[in-house]
Order: structure tokens, then C-alpha cells, then sequence
């Protein structure tokens, strides 16, 4: 049964190189303070964190109002990052209408 999606997903990238266990748990701590950084505490939510090994990337995903939302957060927080795209999760989102 999927959930109704009430705001859509959006993926924040990293480049982290030969990260450890301990720097991707570490990344993972950011990214929640980044939707904790949120100006209102509330329009970003963290979901999860998923690194590429062989790519070095770091992808951490939120559910927020738009992509603005979570650039602003990421920024109140510190953290740097490479690009910020809206993502769809199959498992999650409504996809008869078409991603928009």
C-alpha cells in the first residue's frame, strides 16, 4: 500500500572519496541536520543516505516542498554539494500522473 505523497523527493549529492563505514555514517549525520536546518524546521524532512562505492557518491534523500527548500537547508547546515534533483521512489510515490 503506498503512502500518499504529500510533498516530493529530492536528492542531494556528494562526491566523497574512499569513504569509510564511519565517514558515510557521518554523512548520514549531516544530511539530518540539514532538515534540521530547515529555516522553518519543518519543510525538509530526511528520508535516507545510500553511497555509490564505486562512483563515490554520496546521495542523501529528503522529501521537501521544492528543490529551493532543501538548497537553503543544505546551506544553513554546511554542507557542500554537487547538485540537488528531484527523485521518485516506485515504492512510495503516485506514479500514474507522471513525474512532474
Amino acid at each position: 500500500m503506498r503512502k500518499p505523497c504529500s510533498m516530493p523527493n529530492y536528492c542531494l549529492e556528494l562526491y566523497l572519496p574512499h569513504a569509510s563505514a564511519s565517514r558515510i555514517e557521518e554523512a548520514a549525520a549531516d544530511a539530518q541536520r540539514v532538515a534540521g536546518a530547515s529555516d522553518d524546521g519543518g519543510r525538509v524532512r530526511y528520508l535516507r543516505t545510500t553511497y555509490l562505492a564505486d562512483d563515490e557518491t554520496c546521495l542523501h534523500f529528503f522529501e521537501a516542498a521544492s528543490v529551493e527548500h532543501v538548497a537553503d537547508a543544505a546551506r544553513r547546515a554546511g554542507l557542500t554539494t554537487e547538485r540537488i534533483t528531484r527523485s521518485v521512489d516506485p515504492q512510495n510515490d503516485d506514479l500514474q500522473g507522471g513525474v512532474t
